[in-house]
């Protein structure tokens, strides 16, 4: 290597850590606000409660609907 490559990756190498801190910070900020929308929604309709509305093409189609 020369003394130029060897300074780039000894850089690249510091600069690294920063980039993979940043990233993780987000991914954890991310999945923390995915945890509390997911303790504060509410659970998905079931097919069996009153008023379900099917959302599924096959179902639509079969009842005839566009």
């Amino acid at each position: 290597m020369t003394e130029r490559s060897v300074a780039l990756f000894e850089e690249l190498q510091k600069a690294l850590p920063m980039v993979y801190d940043h990233d993780l910070g987000i991914a954890r900020s991310n999945l923390a606000k995915c945890r509390v929308a997911a303790s504060t929604a509410a659970p998905f309709p079931s097919p069996t409660d009153p008023g379900h509305v099917p959302t599924d093409t096959a179902d639509s189609e079969r009842r005839g609907a566009t």
